[in-house]
C-alpha cells in the first residue's frame, strides 16, 4: 500500500474517532456490566472498539465497568500531547468509596500505571510515532530545536517495537490506600490479582486497561462512589531526562509544554451494576 493511501486512511480513521467523541458524554452516565470474555490485553475486541465516554478535561475515551469480581477501567487516547503525558507520569485512577472528589482526600484508593523511567519512555513514543509539538504559539524555528519531537509515522513492525517496549520496561504499578497491601510499589505479576496493561493498536492510539478486585474496594453492589481519571503534571512526577522548555513572550518567559506540566482530571459517580 502506497503511502498517501496509507496516511489517507489513518486520517479517515482518526476522523471517524473525533465524530464518536462528538456524540459522546463529556462522562459516563451508566452502569455497566463487563463483558464475560473480557481480558485485560491492552486491546478493545470486547468493547468493539467503542467506549463509553469522550472527557473533553482529560482528551480520553474511556469505559468503567464491573463483574462479581473486579472493577475495570478502560481508555483509549489519541493526541500526541496526551500520549506523551500518560507515558510521562502514567494515569492515576482514584476511588472514593465515601463519594468526595478530592484528589487529596485521605481515604483515596489510588493506582498509577504505567511506571515508566524517561529515557524508555522517550523511545516507546518515537516507536510509536507519537508526534510532539509544543502547543505554545511560539515561532518555530523553537519548535525545530525541540528535543521532544518523535517519527510522526506509524508502521506496524515499529509498533510492535513500541508494545515490545512497554512490556520490558511497564513493570509496576504504585498503590495507595489498600489496607491489605502495603508495599506502594508492585509488580503488574502480583498475587493481588491487580491487572494493569497498556499497548499501542495499528493507528498509534494508545490503549489503557486495569483491573481491580472488588474485595480491596469494600464496595457492596449497588453502591455509589467516585471515581477520576487523574494525569498529574510532570513537575510533581519529575524524572531524569526531563527538561522544562521556555521561550520569551513579550519579555515573559513561558513554559512550552504548559499542558505536560499541568494537571488534568475528571470526576464521575459509578454504582456497581449487579
Amino acid at each position: 500500500m502506497s503511502k498517501p493511501i496509507c496516511i489517507t486512511i489513518i486520517t479517515l480513521l482518526l476522523g471517524a474517532w473525533h465524530l464518536q467523541a462528538q456524540k459522546l458524554p463529556n462522562v459516563q452516565e451508566v452502569s455497566l456490566r463487563a463483558p464475560a470474555n473480557i481480558k485485560i490485553d491492552g486491546r478493545l475486541n470486547e468493547w468493539k472498539d467503542s467506549l463509553q465516554a469522550y472527557n473533553k478535561a482529560t482528551q480520553l475515551y474511556y469505559i468503567v465497568s464491573n463483574d462479581d469480581e473486579n472493577l475495570y477501567l478502560t481508555v483509549k487516547a489519541d493526541q500526541p500531547r496526551v500520549i506523551t503525558k500518560l507515558i510521562d507520569v502514567g494515569l492515576t485512577f482514584i476511588i472514593n468509596k465515601a463519594g468526595k472528589k478530592s484528589s487529596d482526600a485521605k481515604d483515596n484508593i489510588q493506582l498509577t500505571y504505567p511506571m515508566l523511567d524517561f529515557a524508555p519512555g522517550q523511545q516507546i513514543l518515537w516507536y510509536a510515532g507519537s508526534r510532539v509539538r509544543s502547543q505554545a504559539k511560539i515561532p518555530q524555528v523553537i519548535l525545530d530545536n525541540d528535543t521532544s519531537r518523535y517519527s510522526g509515522a506509524h508502521v506496524d513492525s515499529l509498533i510492535t517495537i513500541a508494545n515490545k517496549l512497554m512490556g520490558n520496561h511497564a513493570k509496576n504499578i504504585e498503590v495507595t490506600g489498600i489496607t491489605e497491601i502495603k508495599d506502594m510499589l508492585i509488580s503488574v505479576y502480583n498475587e493481588e490479582r491487580i491487572r494493569a496493561v497498556s499497548r499501542f493498536d495499528k493507528n498509534g492510539a494508545y490503549v489503557y486497561e486495569l483491573a481491580i478486585p472488588l474485595k480491596y474496594l469494600n464496595l457492596d453492589a449497588g453502591q455509589k462512589f467516585t471515581y477520576s481519571i487523574h494525569l498529574e503534571n510532570r513537575l510533581t512526577r519529575f524524572k531524569l531526562g526531563m527538561h522544562k522548555s521556555y521561550t520569551y513572550i513579550n519579555g515573559q518567559p513561558v513554559d512550552v509544554d504548559q499542558d505536560l506540566d499541568s494537571t488534568t482530571d475528571m470526576w464521575g459517580y459509578y454504582t456497581l451494576s449487579k
